[in-house]
């Protein structure tokens, strides 16, 4: 159960990641690896802070 959670999390980040990517992209910047990667640590740690996983509607079925 546990992993599951941190494996949740890690994808989350990396989904973080991706959307950070995308969105500098369409507004023009270029940011490199670094500044991504920190700014995708940042709201992803909010994210889990405020008791949220960027994942967390993957688990529920709704059912």
């Amino acid at each position: 159960m546990a992993t599951r959670t941190v494996a949740r999390k890690i994808l989350g980040f990396f989904v973080t990641v991706f959307i950070v990517q995308t969105g500098a992209g369409l507004a023009g910047y270029t940011p490199s690896g670094d500044f991504v990667a920190l700014s995708a640590a940042i709201l992803t740690t909010g994210a889990i802070v405020a008791g949220a996983s960027p994942m967390a509607a993957l688990g529920e079925t709704g059912l």
